[in-house]
């Protein structure tokens, strides 16, 4: 968290900015961000053609009057006297390539965006910005407070590289009494029988496997200071599925969780899993990246 200098926030210019702004103020002042850039991108078909063609005051000035539109929004639920230096963009064009461009001109850290408090189907911005933009991206969705008490952390052990969990252990110093549930999901291999156990009893082998697992895991890390509990989640269907199961089981107030595939070149495709728990969970969730991952692939889709 000590990294996310700069900050870049989508708005849409509705109520879902409300609890988007209050999320990234307390995140712009937990991280000590030293710039904050708002952004809105206005589509070419928000206004028809034929309309434009008839009267076209409606456009002169458009930009001004988003400007002062976003302003108004940040000045109320942003902004305080000790903050970061605040800055607009507005554009217009395609959302995803206009919102990319900028992010990679500002050089971010970090970016915030609003959804849906619900989505049932993939593929809206907040997703195709996790999947592409080159560095972390924090997906809030709308209803949500901005309370940080407990992070959930879905971690591979067997992974060398555990950026998520990392970025949780960040956050957790800079935030008072927040504590981390670092999740692991273990299934049952599908020849248990082959080892002449039931079922549950190779459940319970491959749980105090994940147990021996998370205590070699944790002495990879600095944790002084923060408070970690471990959770152990049995998967009958998707990693993703787990996950749900455990949120709806316990309160957790934002997802911590690695974006990055397995696969070689992987830096713009989300991991399936991520992929699935950004459009499906209903309180905020992090996908972390390596900042600058996938920048030379960006910088070709730009050029198209």
């Amino acid at each position: 968290m000590y990294k996310f200098r700069r900050i870049f926030v989508t708005l849409k210019l509705d109520n879902r900015d409300v609890d988007t702004l209050r999320y990234a103020a307390m995140i712009s002042r937990h991280a000590e961000a030293e710039r904050v850039y708002f952004a809105h991108v206005a589509e070419p078909d928000e206004i028809p053609l034929s309309i434009r063609e008839e009267y076209p005051q409606t456009i002169q000035g458009l930009d001004e009057t988003v400007q002062e539109k976003m302003e108004a929004y940040v000045n109320e639920h942003f902004l305080s006297d000790d903050g970061p230096e605040v800055f607009y963009d507005v554009a217009r064009g395609s959302v995803v390539l206009e919102l990319l461009e900028l992010i990679r001109h500002h050089d971010i850290d970090l970016v915030i965006s609003g959804r849906a408090a619900r989505k049932k189907e993939s593929g809206g911005v907040p997703e195709r910005l996790a999947r592409k933009a080159p560095c972390s991206v924090l997906i809030v969705p709308h209803g949500s407070t901005s309370d940080l008490k407990s992070m959930l952390v879905p971690v591979d052990f067997h992974n060398e590289i555990n950026l998520a969990f990392e970025e949780a252990l960040e956050i957790s110093r800079h935030i008072e009494q927040s504590r981390i549930v670092c999740l692991y999901v273990y299934r049952v291999p599908m020849g248990y029988y082959k080892a002449g156990k039931t079922y549950e009893e190779f459940a319970e082998i491959m749980r105090g496997h994940a147990q021996r697992a998370y205590e070699q895991f944790l002495e990879k890390f600095d944790t002084s200071g923060v408070t970690i509990r471990p959770h152990f989640e049995l998967a009958k269907g998707s990693t993703a599925d787990a996950i749900d199961q455990v949120l709806k089981k316990q309160a957790s107030d934002l997802v911590v969780i690695g974006a990055r595939g397995r696969r070689k070149g992987a830096g713009l495709l989300l991991a399936s899993t991520t992929e699935r728990m950004i459009w499906r969970t209903g309180v905020p969730l992090m996908a972390v990246k390596k900042k600058g991952e996938g920048m030379s692939f960006l910088d070709a889709l730009l050029k198209l």
